[in-house]
């Protein structure tokens, strides 16, 4: 059986990580590609002769200019958020490869008191968001691009973000306040990187192309206070973890109050934080 050959882009993101791993572990035949090789945003002819040259069956676009980027750098924002993969579609549909492109929840503005359904007009309040929903509408034009959204991600490979970040301090003993009126659909990682390969492995990867846009997400809508309570529970440091408003932090944060997105597919399994905390070493 021939190996189907899959390019990583953007292979030292958190996500890519996780990915590549699933991948390994399934017998694909994997390349991949970062920044830290050549900066591709700027010069994307070369990455397009690689492309051209291996002419993969599935590009992986695992590269974004996260929140604190897009609100420092604007227009680098929409150069790698929008414009980058706009190119990455072209080149992809002109070889007749398929392009995988992973979203954001922050295309809606959070204000609505439910799950953010793919159906939902998308009304982006930040940098990001818009940058994001810019390249969203970009690959719509072009069958054979995926766009998979997602909500707040946390995972092993993920060691500078938000939930890495506050279980580190926890295990040191730290008191942490943590908001209980920002609410999301914290998704693990692993969960959607084994969606990724099993569908890609399978015989359903056409189906979800025909949707254009999917949603994974845990469909649990939980505070961050609760996300965080319940993974301290399981370091046995819950005692150091205490509810507080966002209007009382310390620290000045603009974000939505609702970020949760609602799936709409029907195979997407969840793990436990059990699981998580188990493939950590904090």
């Amino acid at each position: 059986m021939i190996k189907k050959k899959i390019l990583i882009v953007g292979s030292t993101s958190g996500l890519a990580k996780h990915i590549l791993e699933k991948l390994k572990n399934n017998n694909f035949n994997i390349s991949s590609i970062s920044r830290k090789d050549f900066d591709f945003i700027k010069n994307f002819n070369k990455l397009e002769k690689i492309i051209v040259r291996t002419k993969p069956n599935i590009i992986i676009n695992c590269v974004a200019a996260t929140y604190e980027e897009c609100k420092k750098y604007p227009k680098n924002a929409y150069e790698v958020n929008a414009f980058f993969p706009y190119k990455l579609a072209i080149v992809s549909e002109k070889i007749n490869v398929i392009l995988i492109h992973f979203s954001t929840e922050a295309v809606f503005d959070g204000n609505k008191k439910y799950l953010c359904e793919v159906e939902d007009i998308p009304q982006p309040n930040s940098m990001y968001g818009k940058s994001k929903l810019l390249g969203d509408y970009s690959l719509l034009r072009f069958n054979n691009s995926l766009i998979i959204r997602v909500s707040l991600l946390f995972g092993k490979f993920f060691k500078k973000n938000f939930v890495y970040n506050i279980l580190t301090e926890l295990k040191k003993n730290k008191r942490i306040n943590i908001a209980n009126d920002i609410y999301c659909t914290p998704t693990n990682a692993d969960d959607v990187s084994n969606f990724l390969v099993k569908n890609i492995k399978g015989s359903k990867l056409k189906n979800l192309l025909s949707k254009k846009i999917i949603h994974l997400s845990s469909n649990n809508l939980q505070s961050r206070f609760k996300l965080i309570k319940d993974m301290a529970t399981f370091i046995n440091k819950s005692k150091y973890v205490k509810p507080i408003s966002i209007k009382n932090l310390r620290i000045k944060i603009v974000t939505r109050a609702n970020k949760g997105l609602k799936s709409n597919v029907k195979n997407f399994k969840i793990s436990t934080i059990e699981d998580f905390i188990k493939s950590i070493n904090i």
